[in-house]
């Protein structure tokens, strides 16, 4: 991946992670943890954690099914506590949604592409902060 291809994929999952934080928040920015269940903050307390590791590639990077609004210490320290998080998240988006995640689809994102998507989860978290009133 190029310099510049490596900036805008940063920079789109720095978006695209407080989109999953404030989409997973109640009004007053609390998230329940995917994995065990704990309430805390969106902002500096949770993270945006994935069911199907980021490293098989950008199809689960930024797949909005597979990531969700997860404590630091599920995430980090469990290694995303993924017993708890795979029943947590067929209950949450339901069982053909959770087998749609397991395509193994091989994406590439052009600069235009990272470009495009930074902007709309830009969009979408002005969007949500504007409802929640954050």
């Amino acid at each position: 991946m190029s310099s510049e291809k490596r900036k805008l994929h940063d920079r789109l999952w720095t978006v695209f992670s407080k989109y999953i934080r404030l989409r997973d928040s109640d009004v007053n920015g609390y998230c329940k943890c995917i994995s065990c269940g704990r309430i805390r903050f969106y902002k500096d307390q949770m993270d945006a954690g994935h069911f199907i590791p980021k490293n098989r590639g950008n199809y689960y990077w930024f797949h909005e099914d597979n990531v969700h609004a997860q404590c630091r210490h599920c995430n980090s320290f469990l290694h995303g506590n993924l017993s708890e998080y795979r029943a947590n998240l067929i209950k949450k988006i339901g069982q053909q949604k959770f087998d749609l995640i397991h395509y193994n689809g091989k994406v590439s994102y052009s600069t235009f592409e990272y470009n495009q998507l930074i902007r709309y989860y830009r969009d979408k978290i002005k969007e949500l902060i504007k409802q929640k009133n954050l």
